[in-house]
């Protein structure tokens, strides 16, 4: 999927401008957590910033930015250049689960990239829902 961005944010803490910035591969925090951590503790984590400081309070009032996004992330970033947490999220499970299916039919049925809407991946999404849904 390759999602990467850099995140950034810009403060002022006793007078002095602070604007740290961190890449993150958001592929591989997904895979490892299955939700994106906070990025102003990924900002904080980065550049010592203790979350129990009062920098960090005066951090956390203010918004995070991204800049320089790679892959589907880029869907979810807005005009004013603010992540969509939940929508990014939520749309990389859905891929991740569309791979493996992807991985079925290539395996099973000897299918090569069946598209999204086609019959045969609508059934293979049925039968995962009725899976998860039934606790199967």
């Amino acid at each position: 999927m390759n999602s990467k961005i850099t995140a950034q944010i810009e403060f002022y803490f006793k007078g002095e401008k602070i604007a740290p910035e961190v890449t993150l591969d958001l592929d591989e925090l997904m895979e490892a957590q299955g939700q994106l951590p906070s990025l102003r503790q990924q900002l904080a984590t980065a550049h010592q910033i203790d979350p129990y400081s009062y920098e960090f309070e005066v951090m956390e009032a203010t918004p995070v930015t991204i800049s320089q996004a790679e892959g589907m992330v880029c869907d979810h970033i807005d005009a004013d250049r603010h992540l969509n947490i939940e929508s990014f999220q939520q749309q990389w499970h859905q891929n991740k689960i569309e791979q493996r299916l992807q991985s079925i039919a290539r395996k099973r049925l000897g299918l090569e990239a069946v598209p999204g809407d086609d019959p045969v991946m609508q059934a293979l999404l049925d039968a995962y829902t009725l899976g998860k849904t039934s606790g199967h």
